[in-house]
């Protein structure tokens, strides 16, 4: 996705103030992927935040991106796919767990007392699920790649965006400072750029 545009967002007072902020994006009325004729909308939901020192600060946003229906359907059933998931990363994050049990209880034999009473019950286990369940889940993602071609043009999970485009947001302590967008069409991203008065490029 080589063809970028920054749209700032330019917040005012009241959402510095209350943490409310409406998106000031405006997207051309054709499909994000093909830039054809719109038939149908997608929610594409936003997260972003900024930790400094012991604060931090999260922010969410929806976008409603234009589709043809052919594109909205691939996005839609690549969605299904990857939350019909759960159950098998769930079921290879416990297996998977039996398997690093013995390394980790013999790393923590290896500790002094005072250190294995909190890591072994406590830290190793959070830390071995999050290891293994975003490896089930980048598995299942690739797994998707390989048998749809299309899904490549769709961000990773941990990414925003949705087919044909990712976003990048921006922010401070306080509110969303820009929304960085990357384009697969040329065309459309051109267009988009014109539409919030903004340059591309790439």
């Amino acid at each position: 996705m080589k063809y970028k545009v920054v749209v700032p967002m330019n917040p005012n007072l009241q959402a510095f103030e209350t943490g409310r902020q409406t998106l000031q994006v405006s997207f051309p009325q054709r499909c994000v992927y093909c830039n054809k004729p719109v038939e149908t909308y997608q929610v594409i939901d936003l997260s972003g935040g900024r930790t400094v020192g012991k604060r931090t600060a999260s922010f969410s946003a929806k976008l409603q991106v234009p589709y043809c229906l052919d594109h909205s359907i691939v996005f839609s059933r690549y969605k299904k796919l990857l939350s019909a998931i759960g159950l098998p990363v769930f079921l290879v994050t416990f297996i998977g767990w039996f398997f690093l049990f013995k390394p980790i209880t013999e790393f923590g034999d290896a500790l002094p007392p005072e250190l294995s009473f909190l890591l072994i019950p406590l830290i190793m286990p959070c830390i071995g699920n999050l290891i293994l369940g975003f490896l089930a889940i980048f598995l299942v993602h690739l797994l998707l790649l390989l048998f749809e071609p299309k899904f490549r043009q769709i961000p990773f999970v941990t990414e925003n965006g949705g087919l044909g485009f990712t976003v990048n947001m921006k922010t401070s302590m306080y509110a969303i400072h820009s929304l960085d967008f990357s384009f697969t069409n040329k065309d459309y991203a051109a267009e988009f750029a014109e539409a919030n008065q903004v340059s591309m490029s790439g």
